[in-house]
């Protein structure tokens, strides 16, 4: 009785090890990596900043040269870069403001994040966000919560048509776009990107 229990033993051991050994293979399987940050939404070129709301262009005005523009957000912030050539730079043509937009759809609806500093009043986000004009990086940077935004929206939501535009600021108004760049893809709300959600 007892050589058949050994011999049974024999058998099922080996099944059992077998289960094991590929329950521990299955555990030891590493979760694929997150995809890596969006970052370089819109790129545009250089010394093109030569808008001046006619049908002629005018010089090019560096502290409006977008170079290149991103997006980030969360559950319920929303934060813009725009990548400028010179913010540091005193306007030779826009010696009384300087306005910069964020335009996107979302959910069938077109926005418009709105942002200007000028000698006598400075705004962000038509008044809703923060921001900051870093001449260090030469980059302008607003923040505003999503649920100030006339649509507001959530993770996972797409966003598309995404341009950067900046403009001369003139009689409290945006006047004469200067220049303009267009994403190069969407943006899918709440999705990783090389900017920071939160902060200015």
């Amino acid at each position: 009785m007892r050589s058949r229990q050994i011999a049974a033993a024999a058998l099922v051991l080996p099944l059992l090890v077998g289960v094991t050994t590929a329950e521990a293979a299955t555990k030891k399987k590493k979760r694929p990596p997150p995809p890596p940050p969006v970052c370089h939404l819109v790129v545009d070129g250089k010394d093109d900043a030569k808008g001046t709301g006619t049908s002629m262009d005018g010089q090019n005005e560096p502290t409006l040269d977008i170079l290149g523009a991103d997006i980030a957000s969360n559950a319920t912030t929303l934060n813009v870069v725009f990548r400028m050539a010179a913010v540091e730079a005193t306007p030779t043509t826009a010696p009384v403001g300087r306005g910069w937009d964020l335009s996107f759809t979302v959910k069938g609806q077109s926005l418009v994040v709105r942002s200007y500093v000028s000698p006598s009043a400075t705004k962000w986000a038509d008044g809703n966000g923060t921001g900051k004009v870093d001449a260090a990086k030469n980059e302008v940077r607003v923040m505003v919560p999503i649920a100030k935004l006339s649509t507001p929206f959530k993770p996972g939501d797409k966003i598309t048509e995404i341009r950067a535009s900046s403009w001369r600021y003139v009689m409290n108004d945006m006047f004469g776009k200067v220049d303009h760049g267009d994403a190069v893809k969407p943006y899918l709300a709440g999705q990783r990107s090389c900017i920071a959600v939160g902060t200015v």
